[in-house]
């Protein structure tokens, strides 16, 4: 048996959500991607997970829109971990600010984001 729940990868990009999703395998019984801010939401409220990682910059919109729903996924008590190629000191700051957990920049390593949840998770209980 898999150590925790569901996990809900939020990516525009069909790739970063498999290569996400590969990382996080081990780790969950259960993984669902989303490509778009819309649906991401909805689908945190209906399944609650345990785990999100969102991309900033969904849908080609720099940061606003990807902070607008952090906080909202925030309040839903999942684990949250940005990973986005937008890498500078002052979005990071902020995004911890809004409610992520923990940051992680696109490209990563997957023993990297395993190392981030695992450490988040551990937290947690």
């Amino acid at each position: 048996m898999k150590p925790h729940g569901c996990a809900v990868i939020i990516d525009d990009a069909l790739f970063m959500r498999e290569v996400i999703r590969d990382a996080l395998e081990p780790m969950f019984n259960e993984i669902v991607g989303i490509g778009d801010a819309d649906a991401a939401v909805e689908t945190v409220d209906s399944l609650s997970p345990e785990l999100v990682t969102l991309d900033l910059s969904l849908d080609a919109d720099i940061s606003v829109q990807g902070l607008d729903v952090l906080r909202k996924i925030h309040k839903s008590g999942a684990k949250v971990v940005v990973i986005s190629a937008l890498d500078q000191a002052w979005l990071r700051e902020e995004v911890i600010r809004s409610g992520a957990d923990a940051c992680l920049a696109k490209p990563f390593a997957k023993d990297a984001l395993r190392g981030v949840v695992k450490r988040l998770m551990e937290v947690g209980r």
